[in-house]
């Protein structure tokens, strides 16, 4: 297969089957797409278009002095051959050095995946406090996860400019990053759940199953391994 230098793919880890081009999807494109689109996300197999590669690999030197660079990222959102929608999004690209990349890669795929778990639980409980039997339920709860993509993509992306300015050196991403990057996520899921959970009238409100549903959420936030972890990684030395 011939690759398009222009497209970005997700590879087959298994490679049993060939490549597909990322193309635009319902809820448009955001910082959770970051890693695959500008640099690699092993987890889904996403890979950067060549173009990007090449930008990062050789071309960024000749910007690094003139002020940072950009990608513009646009498609369709198909739904049996037809278009649904068009999105578009400009990400963050930096030129680096190999071992800056890597770390880069590292740091943003655990602030990702910490992100990716916390919406999930937001979605479940919102949708628990919404209907007294939410397994039975299958309506698109779409709304909630953007409203959560949104609301936590501008501290993403100034954590990341930070991240990016670290030199090769860099052993750990700093504790402020993880600290800051916690607490943005649990302020933005409490106050989404609030939001969404509490806007309905009077008659319609179960505040008993609202209750419930906030305090299993808080309980899925706390009890995660992944939070956890994000949080005693956001703990000073001196502290400890």
């Amino acid at each position: 297969m011939c690759a398009a230098p222009l497209t970005p793919y997700r590879f087959d880890p298994k490679k049993v089957n060939l490549p597909l081009s990322l193309k635009g999807q319902q809820g448009g494109l955001g910082y959770r797409h970051w890693l695959g689109l500008s640099l690699q996300d092993a987890e889904n197999g996403d890979e950067a278009a060549k173009i990007v590669q090449f930008y990062n690999t050789e071309r960024g030197r000749a910007f690094r002095d003139h002020g940072s660079a950009s990608l513009w990222c646009f498609g369709y959102d198909m739904d049996n051959m037809k278009a649904r929608c068009w999105y578009e999004s400009r990400f963050p690209v930096y030129y680096l050095n190999e071992m800056q990349r890597n770390n880069l890669t590292a740091w943003a795929g655990e602030l990702v995946g910490a992100a990716k778990e916390v919406v999930k639980m937001l979605r479940g409980q919102v949708k628990a406090a919404w209907f007294r039997r939410p397994e039975d339920v299958k309506g698109d709860m779409s709304q909630i996860d953007a409203q959560f993509w949104q609301a936590t993509e501008p501290e993403f992306y100034r954590l990341l400019e930070q991240l990016a300015t670290l030199p090769a050196d860099t052993r750990k991403a700093p504790t402020e990053i993880y600290a800051s990057w916690y607490k943005t996520l649990e302020r933005q899921m409490l106050r989404i759940f609030e939001t969404a959970t509490l806007a309905a009238t009077p008659e319609d409100l179960d505040l008993k199953r609202v209750v419930n549903a906030q305090k299993n959420l808080r309980g899925k936030f706390y009890g995660s391994k992944t939070m956890k972890e994000l949080k005693a990684k956001g703990i000073t030395q001196e502290a400890t």
